[in-house]
This record gives C-alpha cells, structure tokens and sequence, in this order.
C-alpha cells in the first residue's frame, strides 16, 4: 500500500511540474519579458536591423554608446571605432539555431578598439530563447551566454547569462512571421545587461514547489495510521 501511495504521489508531482512548465512555455510564446539592471550595463545607439529570409539571418548593427559601470557611473564610449554587432539564425519556424553577440568600443581614446564583451546566444524556439513583439513598439529580446571581452568580469564573468532588449526605434516591418524579410529604420537602440529572471517564471517555479510538498503531505497523512 506505502508503494502505491509513493508511486502516485512521483506520478502527481511530475504531473504538476509538466503542466507548470507548459504554462511557463505558453507564457514565453511572443516576449521574454526581460527585466535588466540599470548596471552594469551596455548602451547602444543607431542600431540598424535586418532579416533575411533566405539565409535567415538576422543582424543588429550599431554603435556602442555608453558603459554604465556597477556604481552607476555614465561612461561615454568613444564614437571610433565602436562597433555592435548581434548576429542570429532564426528559421522560417521561428527557431534560433545559431548566433553570436560582439560589443566593441574605444575606453581610452586612443583610438583602439577594445572587446568589451562577446556571448553567444541561447538557442530555443521563438519565445525559449529570444521573444519579438509587432507595431509601433515593436522589440526584440535576445539571451546569451558570456564568452569574453574586457569586461566580462563585470557582467558576472565567462558562463554568466546576459540579456538583450533592442528597440527598433519608430519599429519595424516585422509582422511576427519569419518567412519574409524585414528591418527597421536604422535609429533603434539597444541595452545589454545581465539577466534578471522573469517574476513570471519564478512564481511558476514556486508555485510548482509548493503543489508537490502539498501532494506528498496530503500522502503522508492518509498513510499514517
């Protein structure tokens, strides 16, 4: 009798924490909601964007602006060379299959460039790894993984998770389908930061907890005698 108790109460918890993550999916379908520090942060102005269908690449080119230090320091990057430059494969399906994040700029004014900080981007499909919203508002939202750069350390060092939220100023023709090519208007700005976890998903996470120690003590008391 304890067996089958046991084995019903595993069945349940994993029940529970299989529709919790079907839900926390379905939350994630269009946007990441992304809530990223003030800093340390990297600011990015005149971004232009594209996607090509045909080689599904998308690429948000722009210039680094400004180096937001973890004592709320406004540091102005010299304007060259200062380059940003986010490449992602994303699929006719929605799918991100590939891509890299490499953020450059000029600290010193000695006019030579310095990696301040390279990440390659999170796979998943449309929503796992990166979210877009349409209209006027239209953003994009990117995970990545630190790999290098100047100031790596900063941003939580090698292996630490980052987040990307690019504004297409004025928006794009992205009508929320990646079978056709779009961009934006070449006045979009970008702010990359380390990643703050989603309320969402760990209320999710928590709520999951709490209905599988509520399961195993509702089991616990129907055995005792």
């Amino acid at each position: 009798m304890k067996r089958t108790y046991k084995t019903r109460g595993i069945v349940r918890a994993l029940a529970v924490v299989g529709a919790l993550s079907l839900v926390a999916s379905a939350s994630h379908a269009t946007l990441l909601n992304l809530v990223l520090p003030e800093n340390p942060d990297l600011y990015i102005a005149y971004v232009s964007m594209n996607y090509t269908a045909s080689t599904t690449l998308f690429e948000a080119i722009g210039q680094t602006d400004t180096y937001i230090d973890p004592d709320n320091n406004y540091n102005q990057i010299n304007d060259l060379p200062a380059t940003y430059d986010l490449k992602a494969y994303i699929t006719s399906a929605g799918q991100l299959t590939n891509g890299t994040v490499t953020i450059l700029g000029d600290t010193d004014y000695d006019n030579i460039p310095e990696t301040l900080l390279t990440g390659n981007l999170s796979l998943g499909y449309e929503g796992a790894g990166f979210g877009a919203s349409t209209g006027v508002n239209s953003h994009f939202e990117f995970l990545f993984t630190i790999t290098g750069g100047d100031l790596a350390s900063v941003f939580g060092g090698i292996g630490a998770g980052g987040g990307i939220v690019f504004f297409p100023d004025g928006g794009s023709t992205f009508t929320d389908s990646w079978t056709s090519d779009f961009h934006n208007g070449g006045a979009g700005y970008a702010d990359n930061a380390p990643a703050v976890p989603e309320p969402s998903t760990c209320l999710l996470f928590v709520l999951g907890v709490a209905m599988c120690v509520a399961t195993h003590r509702r089991h616990k008391h129907t055995r005792a005698p």
